[in-house]
């Protein structure tokens, strides 16, 4: 009889109570246990209750307790154990199974055959593609079972498989997006589900792809042409820059031109735009903007590039208003009218509507080029030194004179001035 210390115990909780004690399978006494059970070498127990006690927590928990080693094959991966028990256990469950179809005999062969058909068959369900392993570790839910399925016959050469070869799921959608295979050879991509006389899908100057190959109607397709359309629009609007950002910039590339670097206005329409887009590459297409907005298609070339001048003088008058102090131009249309003759009134008037500046700011500036001439006199000899002649004239007090050009007379050293080329 068995000599567990709770075989009636574990008899009870057993579902197969009506077994005969004569009928259980005994064998000596594991050497793992004996110290937790307190036998001796000798001592026999039963295959229930070698089972149970592996489960006993009250077993479990003892420090002598030493759990059952599981058997390893070679061929077989880390991952290709033996879920449920080790190959002792199996043994001993067949043996009890066989007892219940009242099999008196049984032969350790037996034991073994089944033993190795059940490691093939686990074999046999395992995933045979060369990168399983890797694919699994790059695999986000690695507790995930795949549904296996023979390899396509695209992917036999490629993957170096015979024809019975087992793959999951997840190995054949890795492999049609490995760089490593789809750069072979042998490779072939999979066949589309659509029927190749299927326009459906290509609305407009667009081809839509759609997950897993599935077809829409011509309505809903319709539908997210029109939507796409409407978002691209949106996403060009957004991305355009505001009329009113391109002349603050330009204020600021003006500003530092007169201020910062003393520079004199542009007047000629190619290099004013070139300077703008040199300065800033938001500012690229600025300038033809403008100019389209005067319709050249219908007018000569001669009003067009007249037309262009006064788009120079209106983007300085835009960048007035939005700095007072860009008022280059200004000042030399007021130079301009105080040398005419002008009257001050008239001069002050137009600086009231923003054409000019005042007179006051006319004589402030002749009164800094005057105190500038003889450095602007200088700097201009320096710059055009190589084509300068210099004319010694005698009696320069009797020629440096006023005197009234008249075409009566032959002219004479008195209707001669003196003149810097």
């Amino acid at each position: 009889s068995c000599e567990h210390p709770k075989h009636d115990e574990y008899k009870n909780q057993s579902k197969n109570t009506k077994k005969k004690s004569s009928k259980l399978n005994l064998k000596k006494v594991p050497k793992r246990l004996i110290e937790v059970l307190e036998l001796n070498e000798s001592s026999e127990i039963c295959s229930m209750c070698r089972n149970k006690t592996d489960k006993d927590s009250e077993y479990l928990q003892n420090e002598k307790y030493k759990a059952p080693i599981p058997i390893k094959k070679n061929n077989l991966n880390d991952n290709d154990n033996l879920q449920d028990e080790s190959i002792e256990t199996i043994q001993d469950e067949l043996i009890e199974a066989i007892q219940d179809e009242s099999i008196e005999v049984i032969q350790n062969e037996s034991i073994e055959v089944i033993q190795n058909e059940s490691i093939e068959t686990k074999q046999i369900k395992t995933c045979q593609h060369p990168k399983h392993d890797e694919y699994l570790n790059q695999s986000k839910n690695t507790s995930k079972q795949f549904s296996l399925q023979k390899v396509p016959t695209r992917l036999i050469k490629v993957l170096e498989l015979d024809e019975l070869a087992m793959i999951c799921s997840m190995c054949k959608k890795k492999t049609d997006k490995d760089s490593q295979y789809l750069q072979t050879e042998e490779y072939k991509a999979p066949i589309s589900r659509k029927n190749n006389n299927d326009n459906i899908s290509k609305i407009g100057n667009h081809t839509y792809l759609f997950r897993k190959d599935i077809l829409y109607t011509g309505e809903e397709l319709q539908q997210f042409e029109s939507d796409y359309q409407e978002i691209m629009t949106q996403l060009k609007i957004s991305s355009e820059i505001k009329l009113s950002s391109k002349i603050i910039k330009m204020s600021n590339i003006l500003y530092n031109n007169q201020h910062r670097l003393n520079l004199k206005p542009i007047y000629d329409p190619i290099a004013f735009k070139t300077m703008l887009e040199t300065a800033d590459k938001d500012l690229i297409g600025f300038f033809d903007e403008l100019y389209a907005g005067t319709n050249p298609n219908t007018k000569s070339e001669t009003t067009n590039n007249n037309n262009k001048k006064k788009l120079v003088s209106l983007c300085y008058f835009l960048a007035s208003i939005n700095n007072k102090y860009i008022n280059g131009i200004k000042v030399d249309i007021g130079s301009y009218l105080e040398t005419s003759g002008a009257s001050s009134s008239s001069i002050d008037t137009l600086a009231n509507i923003g054409v000019s500046v005042t007179r006051k700011t006319v004589n402030r500036k002749k009164n800094f080029i005057s105190n500038e001439h003889q450095q602007t006199v200088d700097n201009y000899c320096l710059q055009n030194i190589e084509n300068m002649f210099i004319l010694n004239i005698d009696d320069y007090h009797n020629i440096h004179r006023r005197n009234q050009p008249t075409l009566l007379q032959t002219h004479n050293i008195y209707h001669f001035e003196l003149i810097l080329d």
